[in-house]
């Protein structure tokens, strides 16, 4: 199991505030794959953009042409602090991830192996 997404919601994450915002929503509950923002194949929370890069039956260029092909949007809506035009990536256990320092976040993933290992 990974537990990148954890650390993700970490104030010391450089994620954007909407990128935080949107692993700890809803929609998070439902993360998907896809390749619509690189080329290259990643999980992330559906937004408008993944929603409809993806309807295009032609599919993504091959990554690192897609990358750049986006890389403008992105990095727009990241400055706007739009989060329906970005990537926002996420694992398949974003809803539990917390609002956390990543201090007290490693604090309690070691407090719970050694539970788990008694």
């Amino acid at each position: 199991m990974q537990i990148g997404t954890a650390f993700l919601v970490c104030s010391e994450s450089a994620a954007s505030d909407v990128h935080r915002e949107a692993i700890l929503s809803p929609a998070a509950r439902c993360t998907v794959l896809t390749r619509v923002f690189s080329g290259r194949l990643a999980r992330g929370v559906p937004n408008r953009m993944l929603r409809e890069l993806s309807a295009d039956a032609r599919g993504p260029a091959p990554f690192p042409a897609q990358n750049w092909l986006t890389g403008g949007i992105k990095a727009e809506a990241i400055a706007r602090g739009d989060g329906d035009l970005m990537s926002l990536w996420a694992g398949q256990t974003a809803p539990p991830a917390q609002r956390h320092p990543a201090a007290e976040l490693m604090r309690e993933l070691v407090r719970d192996a050694e539970a788990l290992l008694g």
